[in-house]
């Protein structure tokens, strides 16, 4: 869930898909500040409505500031499809798994209390938590290095994610399973961990996770964030596309996502809450350091860090059911990037790296339009059934460091159709449209899938960057 994801097709395969692609380090010469290309960005953007890319047009809204002065400003329709509305960057919108740096600076404010320390153990403040993960650190959940089991990755609690859940009960859905590693030895992305979190905050402070988080907000007055709920009535509505269709995503309860991605804010918002960490206006220096030191696959406390064009930058995407989200800064630009989608498919990283292209001076390029083959219903029709995952390929993903639980949610693809469309959804999880792009080849452009079904409609490969997994039909 690169990220708090409603775990879009083969999301677990997708966890690194927004990072901006790595370049050799280059001689560090910032442009201008007057030279931003606002008009490439906007034409770069208004491009996915004729690309044939799904999920079509971008909705939300974009935000790019560097040293503390607004270079793009932009909303783009709609933060409610029915009003016709344009985002302000004032709309506030859910930012998913954006929300772990704000869980991570909660945490070192109470390190900075004295309340507790990134070397205590899990069970030193949740003494009812299963003997499995007492001896889990803090560091460790911060860091996805603790072995704890995503509770995103079951389909039991994702069926079900619009049913409140306590605190307690959240975190009952996985505290007694075995732990997928020893702890501190490997990474593996985990909601859990930042539930575990909230729950720790939850019983140091005193708080609610609730409250403990706009108590944050307060202290930098971001008036449009919030946790739970929307802090006013500019709030984007959530969407999701089946074809060219828009419709309100399916609803979850904020409990859910809790620690790990609860939040509402706005793009203003969050330019400014960057601001606030870098300048230490809410942790200190030593805080910061802290936050930012990568432990394992680059992970900091809340942030991913690659280097970029030259720039060291830190980044984080989210996706939450009817929205998708991405928070870049640059340091040594003093420069924000925040891109907020209210479409769920829409991935939001994509738009991001092409704002981080004006940033240094490249140039921003028209979305490449995608070539469709065209199919009629019968031959969409040929390719319907179950498909599961092949035990060599299990054997694969195995040896790439994934669980059981964690290849569990694509092992089995149910492929459908209409008399337009193709669709792939794994059990438990939505159905996202398969692009045609030869008689046997559709693609899932947001992700970068190819899969390529086999002459006889009997099994398929699905090819994600250099990984090739096989399925097989096991009823038409």
């Amino acid at each position: 869930m690169g990220m708090l994801i409603r775990i879009f097709l083969f999301a677990i395969l997708f966890s690194c898909a927004s990072k901006p692609q790595v370049s050799s380090p280059a001689a560090k010469v910032a442009p201008t500040e007057t030279s931003y290309p606002k008009d490439e960005l906007t034409a770069h953007i208004k491009s996915y409505e004729s690309s044939g890319h799904h999920p079509g047009a971008f909705s939300g809204f974009v935000l790019v500031t560097r040293n503390n002065k607004v270079e793009y400003s932009m909303g783009f329709c709609c933060a409610n499809f029915e009003s016709k509305s344009i985002p302000t960057a004032n709309t506030a919108f859910r930012i998913g798994s954006v929300t772990k740096q704000i869980t991570a600076v909660g945490i070192l404010k109470l390190v900075e209390a004295g309340k507790l320390s990134l070397t205590d153990k899990l069970g030193d403040h949740l003494k009812s938590y299963p003997e499995v993960g007492r001896d889990v650190t803090i560091h460790q959940l911060l860091t996805h290095t603790s072995g704890i089991p995503s509770y995103t990755a079951d389909p039991k609690v994702m069926e079900n994610r619009n049913k409140d859940l306590s605190t307690v009960q959240l975190l009952a859905t996985f505290s007694s399973k075995p732990l997928e590693f020893i702890p501190g030895t490997e990474f593996r992305y985990s909601n859990s961990g930042y539930a575990v979190l909230g729950a720790i905050i939850e019983k140091v402070s005193g708080n609610t996770i609730v409250d403990f988080t706009n108590n944050l907000f307060s202290s930098v007055e971001l008036t449009n964030s919030s946790a739970a709920a929307p802090a006013s009535e500019n709030v984007a509505i959530g969407y999701s596309t089946e074809g060219n269709q828009v419709a309100e995503a399916a609803p979850i309860s904020m409990t859910i996502p809790h620690a790990a991605g609860n939040v509402y804010s706005s793009a203003a918002d969050m330019a400014k809450w960057t601001n606030a960490i870098w300048n230490r206006k809410i942790i200190s220096k030593e805080s910061l350091e802290k936050m930012l030191t990568a432990d394992k696959q680059n992970y900091s406390y809340g942030w991913m860090q690659a280097e970029a064009e030259g720039y060291k930058v830190f980044f984080h995407g989210g996706g939450i059911d009817g929205f998708s989200s991405t928070l870049m800064f640059v340091p040594d630009l003093n420069a924000s990037i925040v891109v907020l989608s209210n479409k769920e498919n829409f991935d939001a990283g994509e738009i991001s790296k092409a704002a981080y292209k004006g940033l240094v001076g490249k140039k921003i390029p028209l979305v490449t339009k995608m070539s469709v083959f065209a199919m009629n219903k019968d031959e969409l029709m040929a390719h319907e059934g179950t498909y599961r995952i092949t035990e060599e390929s299990k054997k694969t993903l195995s040896t790439l460091g994934l669980a059981p639980e964690q290849i569990d949610p694509i092992g089995e693809i149910i492929i459908t159709s209409t008399e337009t469309s193709l669709f792939g959804k794994p059990k438990g999880q939505p159905k996202v449209e398969l692009t045609p792009t030869s008689p046997t080849s559709f693609e899932f452009k947001q992700a970068g899938i190819v899969i390529d079904f086999a002459k006889d409609k009997k099994s398929f490969q699905l090819s994600q960057g250099g990984l090739k997994i096989q399925f097989e039909k096991v009823t038409p």
